[in-house]
């Protein structure tokens, strides 16, 4: 599969206040980076909420805003109930606009961080969730590059609240026997084919793997005092379940893992 930029430049609209009414008030921001924020919007034609990443893209190369039209292309591409979903893409002179769900149970990290691990049904259920989505992916031969805690959103704050697989802006198109080099991710998460620069989608499965280990426990099994240290852990694969922290798991949930 070829990455049509012409799809996404053509799908841009240039006045986002014709369709949205943005809450631009200070205190309002879902989410803020050093480049872009999200902010609650209302949809004027239907009256649902919506969520709006506005992006300064005067801040980006063109490299950077080719990455940014990637991943909106990418997104436009999927339907399915786990991934977030791009409704629109804006331009103006000093911003992108994408239009996505908005959601509102925050991230799968602070989950984890506030009750220092899920308990095995709570991870069960979003393992599920993360795996139908993965496959979804898969199956249409996009690989997604950065799984992680971050980028899992809830759409609600229920217990039972379906998530979201979220940024998209690493991945790639590819083709069943292709094998991707470019070394991307986050160490904790990345699996050690992609440091070794030969890979296909399965690098995602590892990067589940170890979601769901943190999920259980609240540590990563591979760890270091810095990224040299982290990725040389990742290359060792010394995976260990310390009986203190895993003696009331499943042994499903350990061989899943493994």
């Amino acid at each position: 599969m070829v990455f049509n930029r012409n799809l996404v430049v053509g799908s841009k609209k240039f006045n986002i206040d014709e369709d949205y009414e943005i809450d631009r008030s200070s205190n309002y921001v879902i989410g803020k980076g050093a480049y872009a924020e999200v902010r609650k919007a209302i949809c004027k034609k239907t009256g649902y909420a919506r969520a709006v990443k506005i992006i300064n893209k005067y801040e980006f190369t063109k490299s950077e805003i080719v990455q940014i039209e990637n991943e909106v292309y990418i997104l436009l591409k999927l339907d399915h109930p786990n991934i977030l979903k791009v409704y629109n893409f804006y331009e103006d002179l000093n911003h992108f606009y994408i239009v996505t769900e908005l959601c509102t149970g925050g991230e799968l990290f602070d989950k984890i961080i506030m009750n220092g691990y899920l308990d095995e049904q709570q991870a069960a259920n979003v393992m599920k969730d993360i795996l139908s989505a993965i496959s979804y992916c898969h199956k249409y031969g996009i690989v997604h590059r950065d799984l992680k805690p971050e980028n899992i959103l809830f759409l609600t704050k229920k217990l039972d609240s379906p998530i979201k697989l979220i940024d998209f802006g690493t991945s790639s198109l590819i083709s069943k026997k292709e094998k991707l080099n470019r070394c991307c991710g986050t160490p904790y998460y990345i699996a050690p084919e992609v440091l070794d620069g030969q890979y296909n989608e399965k690098c995602d499965i590892w990067s589940v793997g170890i979601m769901m280990y943190i999920m259980l426990c609240g540590y990563p099994p591979f760890n270091g005092i810095n990224d040299k240290r982290i990725t040389l852990a990742v290359l060792e694969a010394n995976l260990e379940f310390p009986i203190e922290d895993w003696y009331f798991i499943s042994s499903d949930a350990i061989d899943l893992i493994s």
